[in-house]
């Protein structure tokens, strides 16, 4: 069940902080000390609720430490992952810009140290900054990216398709074969139910494909769920 935030202090950020962040390491260091006067830290436990879908909030985040969750609950309760929001990255900045209702729920799957910034600040920030406006602008575009992939996918395989890909996307490629995922967290993923992720991975599992063992899946043949990944698609 989701933790709703609760309210915690809230600490300024150094700029030797922020220079330490992937998307924000790129900045001029007059453009970290003047994110570094209006940001602040908050530090979330694994399993709280950031920003919830449709809410009114307007303030934009970048996670220092840890990783957090894009989701949202469909009407019978099935939970739909848009996808994991690593590291380095931002988040929230669709709301801060345009002022309407947040566009998913944002929950934290670690504890996690995230920095805050509010709409108005995230605003001026941009108008004067012009590199922190296009680091902006290119975190967007990775997110679209990602969600153009899983939107293609959704047209053009059916579901053993879709778990084949976020499968093969999950491990990455040879060197990589290894991802700690349950069957509940991969069946939001890709838009099934639990019980038929079991059922994909048993098949998988007797043609010598995967490894399953408690949470963690391997890859044994890549190239073998590529195969059946081109008898997927709809015709």
């Amino acid at each position: 069940m989701e933790k709703s935030l609760p309210l915690l202090m809230t600490t300024k950020i150094a700029t030797s902080t922020l220079e330490q962040i992937s998307s924000l390491r790129s900045l001029s260091p007059a453009t970290l000390s003047a994110i570094s006067e209006c940001a602040e830290t908050r530090l979330c436990e694994a399993g709280e609720v950031v920003v919830s879908h449709l809410d009114t909030s307007r303030d934009f985040y970048v996670i220092a430490t840890g990783e957090v969750r894009a989701q949202m609950v469909a009407p019978n309760g099935r939970l739909l992952t848009y996808h994991l929001i690593p590291q380095g990255e931002m988040f929230g900045e669709i709301a801060a810009i345009d002022g309407e209702p947040r566009t998913a729920s944002i929950v934290t799957e670690v504890e996690c140290v995230l920095v805050r910034v509010s709409s108005e600040c995230l605003l001026t920030l941009m108008a004067n900054h012009p590199d922190f406006a296009l680091a902006i602008v290119r975190n967007n575009l990775r997110t679209n990216r990602r969600l153009s992939q899983r939107l293609f996918e959704y047209h053009s395989y059916n579901v053993k398709g879709r778990v084949y890909s976020e499968i093969l996307r999950l491990t990455d490629n040879a060197l990589n074969s290894t991802a700690v995922i349950t069957d509940r967290d991969l069946a939001s993923r890709v838009g099934t139910t639990r019980e038929n992720i079991t059922r994909i991975h048993s098949e998988l599992k007797k043609k010598n494909l995967i490894e399953r063992r408690h949470s963690e899946l391997r890859i044994l043949d890549r190239t073998g769920i590529e195969q059946l990944l081109k008898n997927c698609e709809f015709s």
